[in-house]
């Protein structure tokens, strides 16, 4: 005889707003612990704070009407609370991850008790809310849509499991009946089982407003459109494997509240209202219809049809391909058999690339052995609860993390969460109900007590994580500053990882950016800087103007006629000139990214390859002497003899040569700490003359004109 229930309990709604409510604070509370790190007062500029991430200020400037991002519903959501506060939009994308993040640990709270752990719900939702995986993508200033896709996830599928779970029979049961085992009970009945009546107006309403946010999400991110689907076919599949016999009937007709909405928007809304009338206040023939079988299948037909739209497949294998090649764009010539290949962009991005299974482990929980836990406890789950199946993308999308990056691991926190905490809760509460302890004991939240340990290692990781904004403020004055010194039809030229911050703070368009940094959005920028050629640099920015943007320069062009034209951009008798104003930006952080930058431009159409210049960033204390050129390293016996040595201190730049042809170049920031050591190709490319030679080098003479220069960034005007 085998019992496979989830006890029935009266669902007090007061106690879930409590426990969430207690989610919310902890995680909050544990989150605030990386404030006192931002007080700094190099961390703002005009009095707003530096973001966190590059991709922040992509919404900044959708708030402030410029880029992609505008009307972007997160635009406008930052624009609005932006525009109600008084707040600069950056101070809001600055604190806002703070307050809306710790969601995630209240809607975890519910969710724990959606699989019957009445007690367990608080420490779920903290552990949800604070996992590597999911912190490290909103700390503060991390203002992106990672603040609402795992929420809203959670949120789309969080109604109808409520509404589902109270009739579903476990899996295990069910495999149970099919082997023909003598199973005494098939249902799996949550701590939120007080449903009452499955067509009861409040369900409906509540699973048609579900529904109409699903498909909403969708302007959101394209995440959405994956998770809907799955969603919409998930419901019927449950419906016809694991619900009850005497509740299926219901189940077919309540379900189409749901996904009627979810995949067809307000037209499928409006149809789910119409049969929410026929079911909640219809008479006679309208009340019957509905119940009519055919008329619930055909109008299932048409919900599943509408479901399946090929783009969102297509989307779907194209922006898996994009996380998984390792080379780049491809782009076929008309009149030539050979494909024109750019350098691959993929590993040098750190959120996409591969992770190793226990760097996985750790972005669920500090402790190893828990997150492996929480995986095993989801299984678990999976086999007790239909419902679980609502996070089986999104755990499947965390454990692909190996191949598919880091920033995937955010999706299954919340299903690692709960499989940590909520089998723990269930033994324990089984465990008191067995030895007959007293029902105010019981009730008392004993595991969230007793699992408090387990949030014990954030209290120094979340000051850990914090390491300030993505630029110093020297580079954002340099940026800012193009606001007034740049026509409103000027392109700045810098590295894409800016892009989004330039667009934002000089109000002006970029070569490239966080979304255009694949095929000539990064081989362009990438050879201009580079480069040793300060004629081809200037003329490949001019040529880019003239022929209207990256992707025309090499349109159509086979490898051997693209290496042609470069040859050609560099003749000095050329004399090119761009359809706006071009400004390069050239600034000490790009140096750092020397070995990416000397490889995308260094790359051979030809070979298919490029040559990554050396470059080494020592964390040990050192000692020059700008006489001798001798530099002094901590662990090392002997000096180096240095062939060059730059110091950038906030008064300015000092410079000694020493010409000494050995390829140690050392590149000393006394305004960052930064000490590098460069060959050759790096010291010599335009990235780093430009920012270290004076301004008025005659090899920059009618090519380059300098409009601001801070030391630690400069800008040019090109010629």
């Amino acid at each position: 005889m085998y019992s496979l229930i989830i006890p029935y309990r009266k669902l007090d709604w007061r106690k879930v707003l409590l426990m969430a409510l207690a989610a919310y604070a902890l995680a909050f509370a544990l989150r605030a612990l990386e404030v006192p790190r931002w007080d700094n007062p190099a961390y703002q500029l005009d009095g707003e704070y530096l973001l966190g991430t590059h991709d922040a200020y992509y919404w900044m400037a959708g708030a402030e009407g410029f880029g992609r991002a505008a009307g972007h519903p997160f635009s406008e959501f930052i624009r609005v609370l932006s525009a109600t506060s008084g707040v600069a939009p950056a101070n809001v994308g600055f604190w806002l991850p703070l307050f809306t993040a710790p969601l995630v640990a209240s809607v975890v709270c519910v969710w724990a008790m959606v699989f019957g752990a009445r007690n367990s719900g608080i420490i779920a939702g903290a552990l949800a809310g604070l996992a590597p995986g999911f912190l490290g993508r909103t700390l503060l200033g991390y203002c992106d849509t990672d603040l609402v896709t795992l929420l809203f996830a959670l949120l789309i599928g969080l109604v109808p499991a409520m509404w589902l779970t109270p009739a579903m029979r476990s899996p295990l049961a069910v495999a149970g009946s099919f082997a023909g085992l003598n199973v005494r009970k098939l249902t799996a009945v949550s701590s939120l089982a007080a449903r009452g009546n499955p067509l009861s107006k409040p369900w409906l309403f509540a699973l048609l407003a579900s529904g109409l946010f699903g498909h909403w999400a969708k302007d959101w991110h394209s995440l959405f459109g994956y998770l809907t689907l799955w969603y919409a076919l998930l419901i019927p599949l449950a419906i016809g494997l694991f619900s009850i016999r005497a509740e299926r009937s219901r189940l077919w007709r309540g379900g189409t509240v749901y996904v009627l909405p979810l995949v067809g928007g307000l037209i499928g809304g409006a149809a789910a209202l119409l049969v929410v009338f026929c079911l909640g206040w219809g008479r006679g023939r309208w009340s019957g219809l509905i119940w009519k079988k055919q008329v619930i299948v055909l109008v299932w037909l048409l919900a599943l049809l509408s479901a399946f739209d090929p783009g969102v497949v297509q989307a779907l294998f194209a922006s898996v391909g994009s996380y998984l090649k390792s080379s780049g764009d491809v782009s076929r010539a008309v009149n030539a058999t050979e494909a024109l290949v750019y350098p691959g962009v993929a590993q040098s991005i750190i959120e996409v690339q591969d992770l190793n299974f226990r760097d996985l482990l750790f972005y669920f929980h500090p402790w190893s052995f828990l997150a492996v836990a929480g995986i095993a406890g989801f299984l678990i789950l999976l086999t007790v609860s239909p419902a679980a199946a609502f996070h089986l993308p999104l755990i499947a999308l965390s454990l692909l993390s190996i191949k598919l990056g880091g920033r995937m691991v955010m999706f299954g926190v919340a299903s690692a969460a709960l499989g940590m905490v909520v089998p723990v809760c269930l033994l324990l509460e089984n465990l008191l109900r067995k030895i007959r302890a007293a029902a105010w004991f019981r009730a008392l939240p004993l595991p969230d007590l007793a699992l408090l340990v387990l949030l014990v290692p954030y209290v120094g990781l979340v000051p850990r994580l914090s390491h300030g904004p993505i630029m110093n403020v020297e580079y954002a004055a340099a940026l800012k500053s193009l606001r007034d010194i740049t026509p409103p039809d000027a392109v700045i030229w810098t590295w894409w990882d800016w892009g989004y911050a330039t667009q934002y703070l000089a109000l002006r368009n970029t070569i490239a950016d966080g979304a255009l940094h694949g095929g000539p959005y990064l081989y362009l920028p990438a050879l201009v800087y580079s480069t040793n050629n300060p004629r081809l640099a200037a003329q490949t920015i001019n040529y880019t103007s003239q022929v209207g943007g990256p992707p025309q320069v090499f349109k159509d062009l086979s490898a051997a006629q693209a290496m042609a034209l470069l040859t050609e951009l560099a003749d000095e008798n050329l004399k090119i000139k761009p359809a706006s104003e071009q400004y390069l930006v050239v600034t000490f952080d790009m140096l750092r990214l020397g070995y990416w930058i000397g490889r995308h431009g260094s790359w051979d159409f030809v070979k298919k390859e490029g040559v990554a210049p050396k470059i080494n960033r020592l964390r040990q204390a050192l000692k020059f002497n700008l006489n001798s050129g001798e530099v002094d390293i901590d662990g090392q016996e002997n000096p180096l003899q240095a062939d060059s040595i730059d110091v950038l201190r906030t008064d300015g730049l000092t410079r000694e040569s020493y010409f000494r042809f050995n390829q140690r170049h050392f590149i000393l920031n006394m305004i960052s700490g930064d000490k590098l050591i460069v060959n050759d190709s790096l010291y010599n490319a335009m990235l780093t003359q430009l920012l270290l030679s004076d301004t008025h080098d005659p090899r920059f003479r009618g090519l380059f004109s300098p409009v601001f220069d801070n030391t630690y960034a400069r800008v040019y005007k090109v010629d």
